[in-house]
């Protein structure tokens, strides 16, 4: 918690506390987001125990949501900007519990199908107004630490959801699984509201932004940041933007792996039906996954840091080489993954933890790139751009992915996702190769 407070010596105290509550807010809020998204993936193989349904026809359910997800994010990346953050945040938060309720009692596809495309849409308003409150509340150099940190929340609530649905199916059916997400959905966005603020000037604070104005008056009386800040960004310096399209490619691969080896169940399936791997076994690996996921979050975010005030000529960029080096291992237990014979509970938690922490890191990568690399006040609008990129992927995770595996078989469609990691890597490398040498010359010039 030290780590994300608020630095002493450069915020005033009367921020501490609202800064406390919209980390609390965020954090759980935006975990239990995660716990009633994950709610469908635990629970799909006793879903197919149960209704015999085929991986193709449970493929439309995840597309579905990604489809919709895709859209909403965007979308509420927008009324963030025009809204107040925190209402879009909790109540989102509450109408994917009450639809995640409604989930539990259907027994037709077709409502399945419907009802998750809807939560599908009530899940973009997770993250966008989280991105928001953090720009309002938190100053830039901080900004790093507060999103990689608040981002493990979904590696801790997915955990968990894997670890209890389990015994929760065990003793009371799949369903409760999803009662049990909605109504704790439910009490968290309560939470939210009463606590969570919008922004500084909401309890008569300035804002961050006019604190740095009134240092930057005091150290220089001629400022040209005003000037700069005056003027007004260009769309088309987003969307033509040739390293935003390299990070929007880049994150649609690689959330199209995490998607097929968690969110969409496949990885399961996969160890289940290919690998031979008993259930219990399987929802530890799920589990080893996420946890792989929180600490390699963790570690990329601090190592990236590092990268950037080491080598600061290249700003931002100098976070590209520890995404490359997780790209390259993922590429790497996924062969092995897929080429092994036999494969014991330890190792089977082992690869799927090194799967995890090299999965979750790069997306934390690709997240701040957008952000970081965006004309000022566009930032949300190249993250928007970025993550719904990585919606694609997901939607191609779904029903696609279980289409191939269907008809192909499962080796196949997990090479697919090798090959993908490999390409990130080689693109990433060589972009990071030139982004060096022109610096070089920038120099000797």
């Amino acid at each position: 918690l030290k780590l994300v407070m608020v630095v002493r010596r450069r915020l005033p105290r009367e921020y501490r506390r609202y800064r406390v509550f919209l980390f609390f807010s965020a954090f759980f809020g935006y975990g239990c987001y995660i716990i009633n998204r994950a709610s469908y993936t635990t629970t799909i193989p006793a879903i197919t125990e149960e209704s015999g349904y085929e991986k193709d026809q449970l493929g439309f359910i995840t597309s579905s949501f990604a489809l919709a997800y895709a859209t909403s994010k965007v979308l509420f990346g927008i009324l963030s900007d025009k809204l107040s953050p925190t209402t879009v945040f909790a109540c989102g938060l509450a109408v994917s519990g009450i639809l995640n309720i409604l989930f539990g009692m259907t027994k037709s596809l077709h409502w399945m199908v419907g009802l998750w495309l809807v939560n599908g849409l009530a899940q973009g308003a997770g993250w966008p107004p989280v991105a928001k409150l953090i720009r309002n509340w938190v100053l830039d150099h901080e900004a790093g630490r507060w999103w990689s940190t608040i981002s493990i929340s979904m590696n801790l609530a997915a955990g968990l959801q894997a670890l209890t649905s389990g015994t929760i199916i065990l003793f009371w059916g799949w369903r409760f699984v999803f009662y049990v997400s909605g109504v704790i959905a439910f009490g968290i966005s309560v939470f939210i509201l009463s606590v969570t603020k919008d922004s500084p000037r909401e309890v008569g604070l300035l804002t961050l932004d006019e604190l740095e104005s009134k240092k930057q008056e005091a150290k220089q009386k001629k400022g040209k940041h005003s000037e700069v800040a005056q003027q007004t960004p260009k769309w088309s310096s987003v969307f033509f933007d040739y390293f935003l399209l390299m990070i929007s490619a880049g994150y649609l691969l690689v959330y199209a792996i995490r998607v097929a080896l968690a969110d969409a169940g496949w990885g399961q399936l996969y160890l289940i039906q290919e690998k031979h791997i008993s259930k219990l076994e399987a929802a530890d690996a799920r589990g080893s996954f996420e946890l792989g996921g929180m600490i390699g979050s963790l570690l990329v975010g601090f190592v990236s840091d590092f990268l950037v005030m080491k080598f600061p000529t290249v700003g931002a960029h100098a976070r590209v080489p520890a995404l490359c080096f997780c790209t390259a291992v993922l590429a790497m237990a996924l062969h092995i993954l897929i080429f092994s014979e036999t494969l014991t509970r330890v190792w089977v938690a082992g690869i799927f933890f090194a799967l995890g922490a090299c999965v979750y890191g790069p997306i934390s990568i690709f997240g701040m790139l957008a952000v970081q690399n965006a004309p000022k006040g566009l930032e949300g609008t190249a993250h928007s751009v970025a993550a719904f990129s990585a919606q694609v992927g997901a939607i191609l995770s779904g029903f696609p992915f279980g289409y191939v595996a269907t008809h192909v078989g499962w080796k196949p469609a997990m090479l697919t996702l090798e090959v993908a990691a490999v390409t990130v890597t080689v693109a990433f490398t060589i972009l990071t190769i030139n982004k060096i040498r022109h610096s070089t010359r920038e120099k000797v010039t």
